[in-house]
């Protein structure tokens, strides 16, 4: 955990109770399987085959975790290649749950935050509530230096643009039945007119389409404004605060230490609502940082933030418990003159909110330049 005090009540519940996990690479020696002696030319053979195992954190409940073998498979390929699950050719070979003993996970947890002021092993209800009480320190978390001048010149649903999957998971998700009513819903207008449907996750951590959960996310239609503001660091002018806000919108989105120059286009970064929040996969001997950071190894001064708050009290909002859970952000071409800015819904299954906002010459010259620093 990052923050202090009460504030850790909303970190503990967006990284205890949010996916997260790292994936080993057997191309790079990082797992291995040993098979008895006994084993079959199947099993010898789907062994061969595997190339990825992943740990995760499965955020149902405190020390609950989980793994995944992966392996390559194109036995079926020409057959998929007529249906519409054919972007990958990938079987899940194992998938096993497990639980942490209480006191070790608590003891492990402590250990890495030696600052932990509250409960480790709270349950979600109880970690929400004190959660919604606390008003964020939001001047603890970033300086502003001043506004960029920017010009919104799109609102996804003003424009009824058409919704499209965003990436292969949310193709998957639609194909598997768990946005439910899906096919109501044209654009981004329509995902406002009417609740949004979704399978929920639950049990070991299966989707459960006959336990479906409800959102009404008619208060977005009042999201209409975005602000962009420069932030205080040390040698950079890129690094911004967006915030998303409405004059009779309930909420105002907060996103914050975003390095505007490793965003790329055509190819757009996700983050989990959350302060500093890991990623979703990371890797076991990861590459060198890009935007696609390592938790741990982020400056204090530049930590990235994303929150939900109450436009009237400015306390801390539940994201989870209104529907959303992921930011999505890009530019939308090599100029880098237009960001994109999309919210998605709880478990990434649909992007319910998007706009484009147009920055001023003299910011996208600063980007294009501080870009070059990382073209090597």
């Amino acid at each position: 955990l990052d923050l202090t005090g009460d504030m850790q009540y909303p970190e503990m519940l967006l990284k205890e109770y949010e996916r997260f996990g790292v994936s080993f690479r057997r191309e790079h020696g990082e797992f291995a399987i040993t098979l008895a002696d006994i084993a079959n030319r199947d099993t010898k053979d789907a062994a061969r085959r595997a190339y990825r195992l992943g740990i995760w954190n499965n955020c149902l409940d405190p020390t609950k975790w989980e793994m995944v073998l992966t392996s390559e498979d194109y036995s079926d390929f020409h057959h998929r290649l007529k249906g519409d699950l054919y972007i990958n050719q990938k079987r899940t070979l194992a998938h096993n749950w497990f639980y942490l003993n209480t006191d070790l996970y608590s003891a492990l947890v402590r250990i890495k935050n030696p600052h932990l002021a509250i409960d480790p092993l709270l349950d979600y209800e109880e970690l929400s509530r004190r959660a919604e009480q606390v008003i964020p320190e939001l001047d603890q978390l970033r300086t502003i230096k001043n506004r960029v001048p920017t010009k919104t010149i799109e609102i996804g649903h003003q424009s009824c643009r058409e919704i499209v999957a965003l990436d292969a998971e949310q193709h998957y998700k639609w194909q598997y039945g768990l946005a439910i009513n899906h096919k109501q819903f044209t654009t981004y207008d329509d995902v406002l007119n009417q609740p949004v449907v979704l399978a929920s996750f639950a049990d070991r951590g299966f989707y459960q389409p006959e336990h479906p959960k409800e959102f009404d996310l008619g208060w977005l239609r009042q999201l209409d404004q975005v602000f962009v503001d420069i932030l205080d660091v040390h040698g950079s002018d890129c690094y911004v605060q967006i915030t998303l806000k409405g004059a009779n919108a309930p909420y105002t989105v907060i996103v914050g230490n975003i390095d505007m120059a490793l965003l790329d286009e055509q190819k757009l970064f996700g983050m989990p609502f959350g302060f500093n929040p890991y990623p979703k996969t990371r890797r076991h001997n990861p590459a060198q940082d890009t935007i696609r950071y390592e938790t741990d190894r982020m400056p204090s001064n530049i930590k990235p933030y994303i929150m939900l708050l109450d436009r009237r009290t400015g306390q801390w909002v539940n994201n989870q418990k209104k529907g959303l859970e992921k930011v999505y952000m890009g530019w939308e071409s090599i100029n880098r003159q237009i960001l994109v800015i999309y919210l998605i819904s709880y478990e990434r299954i649909l992007p319910v909110w998007v706009a484009q906002v147009k920055i001023d010459d003299r910011t996208v010259d600063r980007v294009r330049i501080r870009r070059q620093l990382y073209d090597y």
